[in-house]
């Protein structure tokens, strides 16, 4: 598969989804096939009169690269890979760049920014991570103290995953992650294989936490989704996911779905162990910025830099609701679904969507109103808590 590494090396640039020189578009096997405006680029009756073959010789006119001539063994890989069928493979398709950081230094003094919260399933437990630390708060107390922190993290801690049984804790910052035993703080696994850049979201995937889900990839590169294994903690499987930077997964309740909030303003559906898409949700005109399940796994909204809330059917992928709040025209950077918590047995559809935004003001929004198509509406009742100074960035419920 090396032909297809250097063709992904030199030629995607220009003959990808987004740009599309000449009409060519090379990501994908069958858009490859095609060919572009001057007709079929790959013969595979007769692969040694490919034209990408005469495209990438030392005198071609005109020559691919533009600016490069690849060397007489880099051209035999290509030909050797367009002799034996021209497969594209999705592994090599989702690798990136190695990027690695020669020398670790420590934050700057006093500026320790908390880049992310996540309670333990049980609500009964909180964890911060600030700076290169993990801080574990104890909800179970009418007063909410500090239980410890846990060190070791080389770059600032993005973000922080339990998993189902809240027995384990999965940390990320950059290209690394590190999963601990939560009872005493015990480091059980590093986890490196495969990773590029910051991790900017995790989450634990399956009935009962059999993946570990890994977002991480280079900004307006691509937005990836690494799969490790949690029995054996060895990487299954890695997707090229999107066009930009994830910033937001979530898994649904049944375990069984795994969604993504990206960049490219789209956010998706993954089935949980076989990892093919289930579709894309498409409306937002920013980036996306998280996503979250409702209870009961039937709906899922998503929030986005555009300051709008979206709701969405699971099975359907159709958008049934879109709201933002009043004075809301600042990017949501994060939200959470949970049924109505000031009842003892609220009522499947007593929702609440908790939001934050760069506005500084945590809302939540009830009594979701369903419209037909993709129109603005007023959408939801809205409840606003104090503002903050300063922008928030993440959120984090806990019942107890």
């Amino acid at each position: 598969m090396d032909g297809l590494r250097i063709l992904k090396e030199n030629c995607f640039r220009c003959h990808g989804e987004d740009k599309r020189k000449g009409g060519l578009v090379l990501t994908s096997r069958e858009l490859a096939l095609k060919g572009g405006d001057e007709g079929k680029v790959i013969d595979l009756e007769k692969p040694e009169e490919s034209r990408i073959l005469k495209l990438i010789l030392e005198n071609a006119d005109p020559h691919m690269p533009p600016k490069k001539q690849l060397t007489a063994k880099e051209i035999q890989q290509v030909t050797e890979w367009l002799s034996t069928g021209a497969k594209w493979d999705a592994e090599i398709l989702a690798e990136l760049p190695e990027r690695k950081v020669e020398k670790w230094r420590e934050l700057p003094k006093g500026f320790l920014p908390v880049g992310a919260l996540a309670t333990s399933p049980d609500g009964t437990k909180l964890a911060v991570g600030r700076g290169k630390a993990v801080e574990l708060f104890d909800l179970s107390e009418k007063d909410t103290n500090g239980s410890g922190a846990w060190r070791g993290d080389q770059d600032e801690v993005r973000s922080l995953a339990w998993n189902p049984t809240g027995k384990l804790l999965a940390s990320g910052g950059f290209g690394r992650i590190l999963v601990r035993e939560t009872k005493r703080g015990k480091l059980i696994q590093k986890l490196d294989d495969g990773l590029s850049g910051r991790i900017t979201s995790l989450t634990f995937a399956g009935k009962n936490g059999e993946w570990l889900v890994v977002a991480d990839g280079e900004p307006t590169v691509s937005g990836r989704l690494v799969i490790f294994n949690t029995k054996t903690w060895e990487r299954t499987k890695t997707i090229r996911a999107h066009g930009d930077s994830i910033y937001g997964l979530t898994t649904s309740p049944d375990g069984k779905l795994v969604a993504t909030a990206s960049a490219d303003k789209l956010a998706k559906l993954w089935k949980s162990g076989s990892w093919k898409s289930k579709g894309s949700l498409e409306g937002h005109t920013e980036y996306v910025m998280a996503a979250a399940f409702s209870p009961d796994g039937e709906r899922i909204a998503t929030a986005g830099a555009d300051a709008f809330i979206k709701a969405w059917k699971v099975k359907t992928l159709k958008e049934f609701s879109t709201f933002s709040g009043r004075q809301a025209k600042l990017p949501k950077t994060d939200l959470l679904w949970k049924l109505n918590p000031t009842k003892e047995k609220p009522e499947k559809d007593d929702d609440w969507i908790v939001t934050v935004g760069a506005d500084g003001t945590p809302r939540v929004f009830t009594d979701l109103i369903e419209h037909e198509g993709a129109q603005t509406s007023t959408g939801a009742k809205e409840r606003a808590w104090t503002n903050n100074e300063f922008g928030l960035t993440a959120v984090a419920f806990s019942e107890s």
